[in-house]
């Protein structure tokens, strides 16, 4: 079972969207069939050397070589899988890439891509949460993520248990106190973005506690869409 929550700040949205809605929609990819079918040479060494240079040699090398090693099948699988119509954006090349490889769609509209991707979780049944605030994460007590706590529209709370979590959040860019914190040197910079929350809080459960995200899980599975059977 796969739940996706797109949690939010201030701005609570009925559809998902975020700074990709806002964006022109682009994915760099290395090695794709895209870039071939236009003559375009590129690998995902290079892609990853590109990637530090800019950053300086500052990101960490084992992340960078799962990104630039995985965007292009991902980009393929979404192509052939789901139908994305991705082609490469020959006009113009961003900063720092040494080859032309954004993959964007017809309208170069992170909109259509948002709403593309929407669709195809949609259709496989995975389950999309909206107008929720991601609150806290709960960690089991022998460590490791139990679950996450959340925050509906209405002000109740709900305790999603899981076996795996992903957090994609995009960086705090939208969080004045935290980039005050960590570089300083931007605290006035404009931001185009939605807000982003200070900090996720971490919270140890107690065992009972554990055994009823464990049961809600279950009870998830077995009830599909019923949202309320999270609770707390």
């Amino acid at each position: 079972m796969v739940l996706l929550l797109v949690c939010r700040d201030r701005a609570r949205t009925v559809l998902p969207s975020g700074s990709t809605a806002l964006s022109a929609g682009l994915i760099p990819a290395a090695g794709t069939r895209f870039q071939r079918d236009k003559g375009i040479g590129d690998s995902p060494e290079l892609f990853a050397a590109d990637i530090q240079r800019k950053a300086h040699g500052e990101s960490d090398p084992a992340i960078v070589e799962v990104l630039a090693r995985g965007a292009g099948p991902l980009i393929e699988w979404l192509a052939d899988r789901y139908g994305l119509p991705f082609d490469v954006v020959d006009n113009f090349n961003y900063s720092g890439h040494s080859a032309l490889r954004m993959h964007g769609l017809p309208s170069r509209s992170g909109r259509e891509l948002i709403d593309r991707l929407r669709s195809a979780a949609e259709a496989n049944d995975i389950v999309i949460l909206t107008e929720r605030i991601a609150e806290r994460l709960l960690l089991a007590a022998e460590g490791g993520i139990a679950g996450i706590e959340i925050v509906r529209g209405d002000g109740a709370r709900e305790r999603i248990g899981c076996d795996a979590l992903i957090l994609a959040c995009n960086g705090y860019g939208g969080n004045p106190e935290l980039v005050r914190r960590f570089i300083p040197e931007m605290a006035g910079a404009l931001y185009f973005g939605p807000p982003t929350r200070p900090a996720v809080e971490n919270q140890t459960v107690p065992h009972q506690q554990q055994r009823r995200l464990l049961c809600c899980r279950r009870v998830w599975r077995n009830a599909g869409r019923r949202q309320n059977d999270f609770v707390a």
